[in-house]
């Protein structure tokens, strides 16, 4: 459904919006994921109908003839919190925040200014901690509102986008301009970076791999663990005939190691 926005509305064209108007490009996604109401809901609250009234007008002054998508979002067993509308408002708020340089650009500069690796991480991780504002306390465009304000982009995802896609990035861009000073800060970074929220996948090798106490886990050794498991284990569901746990018991377990 993403990438049908994604190929919809291209991502020169959403920075465009943004530096006009951030809650233009917001109005513009909703209405082509068709999360947008035609016309105000009798259960809306006072402070949603106000919200709503304002992306309303501005699809009716520039969206007028923009056609909804077909698509259908499945919304069964989907978190409150992890609505796709509550999904649109973080990209958005991510695209208006980076428009000037565009989110490559930005990233790329964290990576190139004489940082330090706390000063570095924390520059990373403010960029996708946005405000919440409408979406802060609310999951959809009826029922109550939340008690508490939820950010958009919680911490765990926010260390996610980082190992996944700011560092790969970092290294991908290095490598290309041969600034092997960069390359090494990116990799520092990555040895150092903290680990996001487990996975089952996570605590199954935990539990194939080693004895407990488990070691504690960071973000590198998170994505060890994932592509082990996808090279390895997804298509195998026993250890006795693999390679590589005979080659993690020698080298984990007695310290030798075959290079």
């Amino acid at each position: 459904h993403f990438q049908m926005l994604a190929r919809a509305l291209p991502y020169d064209r959403a920075r465009q919006l943004a530096r006009q108007d951030p809650k233009r490009l917001e109005t513009a996604l909703l209405h082509l994921a068709g999360l947008l109401p035609e016309k105000p809901q009798e259960a809306m609250e006072e402070s949603v109908r106000h919200y709503y009234d304002q992306l309303a007008m501005l699809r009716a002054e520039h969206f007028a003839g923009l056609r909804i998508l077909p698509m259908d979002w499945p919304m069964n067993g989907v978190r409150p919190l992890n609505r796709p509308e509550r999904r649109i408002a973080g990209i958005s708020r991510i695209i208006a925040r980076t428009a000037a340089d565009g989110l490559a650009g930005q990233i790329y500069r964290i990576w190139r200014d004489p940082l330090s690796l706390a000063a570095r991480r924390k520059a990373l991780e403010e960029m996708f901690r946005i405000p919440s504002g409408f979406w802060g306390y609310h999951c959809r465009w009826t029922g109550n509102a939340l008690r508490r304000p939820a950010a958009l982009i919680g911490t765990d995802r926010i260390r996610v986008i980082i190992g996944n896609l700011c560092i790969p990035y970092g290294i991908m861009q290095a490598r290309h301009e041969r600034q092997a000073s960069i390359e090494e800060g990116v990799f520092t970074l990555f040895k150092h970076f903290p680990a996001a929220a487990t996975n089952r996948i996570e605590q199954r090798m935990l539990e194939r791999l080693f004895h407990p106490p488990f070691p504690r886990l960071n973000f590198s050794l998170q994505q060890g663990l994932i592509q082990l498991y996808q090279d390895w284990c997804r298509d195998n569901g026993a250890c006795s005939f693999c390679p590589m746990a005979h080659y993690m018991e020698e080298a984990v377990f007695t310290g030798k190691s075959r290079g």
